[in-house]
């Protein structure tokens, strides 16, 4: 393959890459982010009462851990007017009553409660759906932790995502946040969904970039001549 053959195909790859780049950029730049956000259907939640007098915590050495479970970290969390112990460790994150020790979990009724109180849209509540190991629209955010998703029937088809560990909200996605998904997959070149901008779609066009700024480099003694720059050449008598 000569260097002309290389330098024209690389710079229709690239020139095709640029086009993405700034066609995606620019509709992401023009959508409202507050609809994206789901700010625009988010109503602040109100006040957590107060804890009041705390009694003693329960001993963390007798909670009842599943066999083999190794901790690699532990804290507490608040929810609602209670503390709670989360616990990372080799089998996941436990989450037990910093009082009682008693093991704690979201319901389905405390979560679809908590999404109605941080809803401000103008939709009905339709379902509510239960994802153990997370949903795939906030794996990137917070990986595959138990998540409750309670959807409504708005004009933007609005999802809110409670914590299946601790209950609170996690998100407030819908439609707009997908179309923004597919136009930074697009954007970063994350066809792998790998949910990183420095994947191997990007390396390998930064070096074809790099080829195409060489090659082009090359070419330039052979594409141009003294003439193309007012400069005349000597003639020999």
């Amino acid at each position: 393959m000569t260097i002309r053959t290389l330098h024209k195909w690389l710079s229709i790859i690239i020139g095709i890459q640029v086009l993405i780049w700034v066609l995606s950029g620019s509709i992401i730049s023009l959508l409202d982010q507050d609809t994206v956000q789901g700010r625009s259907t988010y109503n602040a939640m109100p006040p957590v009462s107060a804890i009041g007098a705390s009694p003693v915590l329960f001993d963390i050495t007798e909670l009842a851990l599943p066999a083999n479970t190794e901790l690699q970290s532990v804290r507490l969390a608040r929810v609602g007017n209670k503390l709670n112990y989360l616990l990372d460790s080799s089998v996941g994150t436990l989450v037990f009553n910093a009082y009682t020790g008693e093991a704690f979990g979201v319901s389905e009724a405390q979560a679809q409660q908590t999404a109605l109180k941080s809803y401000k849209g103008t939709g009905n509540w339709v379902s509510n759906e239960y994802f153990a190991k997370g949903s795939e629209e906030l794996v990137a955010k917070h990986g595959h932790t138990p998540q409750w998703r309670i959807e409504f029937d708005d004009s933007i088809n609005t999802r809110v995502f409670v914590s299946g560990i601790d209950g609170r909200v996690l998100a407030h996605r819908n439609c707009y946040s997908q179309i923004v998904d597919f136009l930074l997959m697009l954007h970063f070149m994350d066809y792998a969904d790998e949910h990183s901008f420095n994947n191997l779609q990007v390396r390998v066009v930064a070096f074809a970039a790099l080829w195409l700024a060489i090659s082009g480099l090359l070419l330039v003694q052979s594409s141009f001549s003294r003439r193309d720059f007012g400069l005349k050449t000597r003639t020999k008598h």
